[in-house]
């Protein structure tokens, strides 16, 4: 009998003489009633052979012997109608193809199906926007932050300091006013903030473009001030002079001049 390829589909099988001779007999018996020679000749049945097979089998054979296509020899009744006949052969033209079977996996078991993904856990809500640091008037500490400066800043050829090294010297200081004190203290954390750069452009104002922005000290390389060294550790009699002086003009240069001119 025909088997199957992979797909499914019938395989080609070569006709025997002996089915060819079954097809040319049949014709001559019942004629184009290929459905009722498929049941009387038990060779086309063992060959799996359809009525549509025997139908093309015979116009091949026609084509090439065209002797062959003269009027048949009826057989006698067999009991069965030419109408059931053709509606055999047409159920048997029409009958789909069985479909392929799937092969199970080795084990004879269907493979079990994944199981469901779990769902996403929910986001974390997002954790609150720190408060905006407070911002400190300039006025109410940039004169002082001058003043200590000129007392802490010492000329000198070969020297040279960090800017950030003035400024943490200057926050830990007595000379921040007391009232903004912690808040100046934070704001110099920050090389960027608001407070950080008014320290910058105060001393770019004391030591008149001394200040470059690579400067190496003990292997750090930092924004810093040439030709200039900080006093060493300041006391707090020190500060409150700086607070003191900062609040109070210079008496003593205007005295100088007075006495010059009345001599």
């Amino acid at each position: 009998m025909r088997g199957k390829n992979a797909k499914g589909s019938r395989k080609r099988r070569r006709w025997t003489a002996d089915e060819e001779k079954a097809v040319k007999d049949g014709y001559q018996l019942y004629g184009d009633k290929w459905a009722k020679i498929l049941r009387e000749f038990s060779v086309l049945k063992k060959g799996g052979r359809t009525s549509a097979d025997i139908r093309d089998k015979w116009r091949n054979l026609v084509k090439k012997d065209p002797a062959l296509a003269g009027p048949p020899k009826r057989a006698p009744a067999d009991g069965r109608t030419d109408d059931e006949d053709d509606e055999e052969e047409e159920e048997d033209e029409a009958a789909p193809a069985p479909a392929p079977k799937r092969r199970r996996a080795s084990g004879g078991a269907a493979p079990a199906p994944a199981p469901a993904a779990a769902p996403p856990p929910p986001a974390a809500a997002p954790a609150p926007a720190a408060p905006p640091a407070p911002r400190v008037p300039a006025d109410a500490w940039v004169p002082v932050c001058a003043e200590w400066c000129r007392k802490r800043l010492v000329a000198e050829p070969d020297a040279k300091v960090h800017i950030s090294t003035v400024r943490d010297a200057f926050a830990s200081s007595t000379a921040l006013p007391a009232a903004h004190a912690g808040a100046l203290r934070e704001a110099f954390k920050r090389p960027k903030s608001r407070e950080s750069k008014a320290f910058k452009k105060t001393l770019e104002a004391i030591v008149k473009g001394n200040i470059k922005n690579q400067v190496v000290i003990d292997g750090k390389n930092q924004v810093g001030i040439l030709h200039f060294r900080l006093k060493g550790d300041h006391v707090a009699d020190d500060d409150e002079e700086v607070l003191s002086d900062a609040g109070a003009a210079e008496p003593a240069a205007e005295e100088e001049e007075e006495e010059e001119e009345e001599e």
